[in-house]
């Protein structure tokens, strides 16, 4: 199974869960006083301890996730020991158990996938949404190289269970992508196109018969479980009446970061045509009042997602027409758009957070696509320090050199990637060693050697036996056979 993942069964308490969101604010007021006085992971165990409690508590989640963020370079997963600490028999110390484990390691796919599952388990669906948009880009991003229809499949059930209908919709559309023969996941697609149209529509509550279209998506015991515990409406009523809820508490309670989230969160998980353009507003004005960054986050998280959308529209576009100038065009004002504000949110976070790996990353590889190679390499070799980072830093740090014509410093920086490659990272080897041989050729060229020539000529024979039809790498072994005659 994919990244070590596999849907099993768990039946759920029989005996009704009861919040106690007094009890539970005594341990979120204690982890918001121990993670400013940098206490992380203690801070974590606290958060933890307290969604037990109260696990429809969104600013909670929320607030465990930006000290999971500072925790982060600790690069410490938690111990048997530290999950004893946390555990508990039902179904929302389960979720809250795997979500400690997986902010305890914000890059380990496999954990977040877990989080996701026990969270639909729990009936958490509000809670599911919360992470979908984080799952699906760390999908995104780890299937890069070697993407795999069973993992898109298997995110199309997490997301379906915690009706992320969006997130759902775009993994059947990279499933598909890869398998478009499969007639029964395009039957699947067009019930999430159905479902997700739904949402958007604002009458899920009255659609067809009794048990309607979403009892086709899920099964009906499951719908039941999600129903019950009714944690997006937070008041049992309709999704209308929630909304008008919390537009009320965000307007007669301007000071309330818990106003503030679930009036935005709402907005954003509804979809409606001015959700987007409306959360944003909502999470900037809890900015202004409050000065809590996150709001930021959100917001702008929220303006990139909608420009990475036309992005992805308009390549898809170009995809179908290459040679169509006009939309090679619309494509290249869409990506400039897209590094533009990612550039602006990353170089802004990283001052906000200095020691955060992961968005120094986030940030080189933007600088690197506006071709800010100097200021990439900063953020590279800062990125670096952190093991999970390694490989990908040295390897774009590489190539950040070699776009500077340093090929020596290239050739070092390629060498260390692929000594810090291991199994779950094969996919790039051939990547890296094309790279390290273009750089040995220039390296060649440029010191009239023939031993960076010779070592050319090997990593070139490498290539061509495990792919002989990978990117140019014939042409390349004439032109190094002739620099290895020229100076041997």
């Amino acid at each position: 199974m994919i990244f070590g993942w596999r849907k099993g069964d768990s039946s759920n308490s029989e005996k009704p869960f009861e919040p106690q969101p007094e009890k539970a604010r005594k341990f979120f007021d204690h982890a918001r006083t121990v993670g400013a006085t940098e206490q992380l992971d203690y801070s974590l165990k606290l958060f933890a301890n307290g969604l037990k409690f109260d696990p429809g508590n969104m600013v909670a989640h929320q607030g465990m996730y930006e000290v999971a963020c500072k925790f982060h370079d600790q690069k410490s997963p938690a111990s048997g020991k530290d999950l004893k600490e946390i555990e508990g028999p039902g179904p929302i110390d389960k979720m809250v158990v795997t979500e400690y484990t997986w902010m305890r390691d914000l890059n380990n796919v496999t954990a977040a996938m877990r989080f996701m599952e026990a969270a639909g388990k729990a009936g958490q669906s509000e809670v599911g949404q919360w992470l979908a948009p984080k799952l699906i880009n760390m999908l995104r991003n780890a299937m890069q190289k070697k993407p795999l229809k069973k993992v898109w499949v298997q995110a199309i059930d997490l997301f379906s269970e915690v009706e992320a209908w969006n997130e759902a919709f775009a993994s059947g559309e990279e499933a598909q992508r890869l398998d478009p023969s499969d007639g029964a996941l395009e039957q699947r697609i067009r019930q999430l196109t159905a479902a997700r149209a739904i949402q958007q529509g604002g009458y899920q509550q009255n659609f067809g018969q009794t048990g309607g279209f979403r009892a086709q998506v899920r099964d009906t015991e499951k719908q039941r479980q999600l129903e019950a515990s009714n944690n997006i409406s937070g008041a049992g009523g309709s999704e209308e009446i929630a909304m008008d809820k919390a537009r009320k508490d965000f307007d007669d309670n301007p000071m309330s970061p818990e106003a503030i989230n679930r009036y935005g969160s709402l907005l954003r998980k509804r979809g409606q045509a001015d959700d987007e353009a409306k959360a944003i507003e909502v999470f900037l004005a809890g900015f202004k009042r409050l000065n809590e960054y996150r709001f930021k986050m959100n917001a702008d998280d929220l303006r990139i997602a909608a420009v990475r959308r036309s992005e992805r529209t308009a390549r898809e576009q170009l995809e179908q027409a290459p040679d169509n100038p006009q939309l090679q065009m619309t494509h290249d004002a869409a990506r400039t758009k897209l590094l533009e504000i990612e550039g602006e949110v990353f170089r802004e976070r990283v001052q906000k957070y200095p020691t955060n790996r992961e968005m120094k990353a986030d940030l080189g590889r933007v600088e690197y696509e506006l071709g800010n190679y100097q200021d990439a390499m900063a953020a590279f070799q800062a990125a670096k320090d952190d093991p999970k980072l390694k490989v990908n830093s040295a390897w774009m740090l590489g190539r950040c050199f070699s776009k500077e014509g340093w090929h020596s410093e290239a050739v070092s920086e390629y060498k260390e990637a692929l000594g810090a490659l291991d199994m779950s990272q094969t996919e790039k080897e051939l990547d890296i060693k094309y790279d390290l041989m273009l750089a040995l050729m220039e390296l060649a060229k440029l010191e009239k050697s023939a031993a960076h020539a010779k070592e050319a000529v090997d990593l070139c024979s490498a290539i061509v036996r495990k792919n002989i039809s990978y990117k140019d790498v014939r042409s390349r072994r004439k032109e190094i056979d002739e620099l290895v005659r020229a100076y041997g």
